[in-house]
């Protein structure tokens, strides 16, 4: 790296800093300094610490296996190379609560057997869905080859080896051709999880193969700066489609027992 490169970067670091004590306080500055010297940390401020101990609480106590909820009895590794926390809520069953529940719907009213998962991360909704029985099989698609690797170990956690098959490769609908027949797909439900490349999913030649399928879909649109590329999207899916809108709904800490020995903060915090 040249040396202009090198004072460009440290530049935009110095200027950088203002904004992450405004929005997360001075300590984050401090954590930010100790990555940057080297010193790696699994938080960047006193509230991800925080978090960040009682996630570990918590996977303690449930022995890695998910407690209450749709995907009751999953058991999980608990590894991530993303540097997220989001293994309190996962354990706890409620993690993306709205969405287990509105596949498990769909599954329900309109007897699906494939699910499809663009995005699987380290499998949490696949491995959940299959687990309990939900679908018969599951496809995942994951270009993430680290997170492919916590994945494949849930999937052994769970003896799922001849129930998902998993490929290394980004999610494209072109590709399902060569996975299930028409037929199979009126019995298919695509969850797709891909930061933004939602909005490179449809077009009109692929579009009859794939209206008869079921699609959860997260909205990433805040990572989409062209305006008239994000109103296509929802324009063409809106034609196409009978389109809801799922947002986040609110969680009791007080309905899990297991949480009874943590105090009010640290409860809400878990929830978050």
């Amino acid at each position: 790296m040249s040396i202009i490169k090198i004072i460009k970067r440290i530049f935009n670091k110095i200027r950088s800093i203002p904004q992450l004590i405004y929005y997360d306080g001075i300590d984050a500055a401090y954590f930010r300094v100790l990555k940057n010297f080297g010193i790696k940390k699994n938080y960047y401020s006193i509230i991800e610490k925080k978090k960040y101990q009682l996630e570990k609480k918590i996977i303690d106590l449930t022995n890695r296996k998910v407690t209450n909820g749709i995907y009751e009895g999953v058991l999980l590794d608990c590894k991530t190379n993303r540097g997220t926390y989001d293994f309190a809520t996962k354990l706890l069953g409620i993690y993306e609560e709205q969405v287990q529940k509105i596949i498990q719907k769909l599954q329900v009213e309109n007897d699906l057997n494939y699910i499809i998962n663009f995005g699987t991360a380290d499998g949490y909704h696949l491995i959940g869905l299959l687990k309990n029985k939900i679908f018969d099989y599951g496809f995942s698609f994951e270009i993430d080859e680290k997170m492919n690797n916590h994945l494949l170990e849930n999937i052994k956690l769970n003896n799922l080896e001849e129930k998902i098959k998993l490929y290394n490769n980004k999610a494209d609908l072109n590709f399902i051709d060569s996975i299930l027949k028409k037929d199979e797909l009126k019995k298919t439900l695509f969850l797709i999880d891909i930061e933004g490349d939602e909005f490179n999913l449809f077009n009109d030649t692929n579009i009859e193969k794939y209206k008869n399928s079921y699609f959860v879909i997260e909205d990433h649109n805040f990572y989409i700066r062209d305006k008239d590329k994000k109103n296509y999207f929802y324009e063409f899916i809106n034609k196409h489609f009978k389109v809801q809108s799922i947002n986040t709904g609110s969680r009791n800490p007080y309905n899990y027992k297991i949480l009874d020995s943590f105090n009010d903060d640290e409860k809400w915090l878990i929830m978050s």
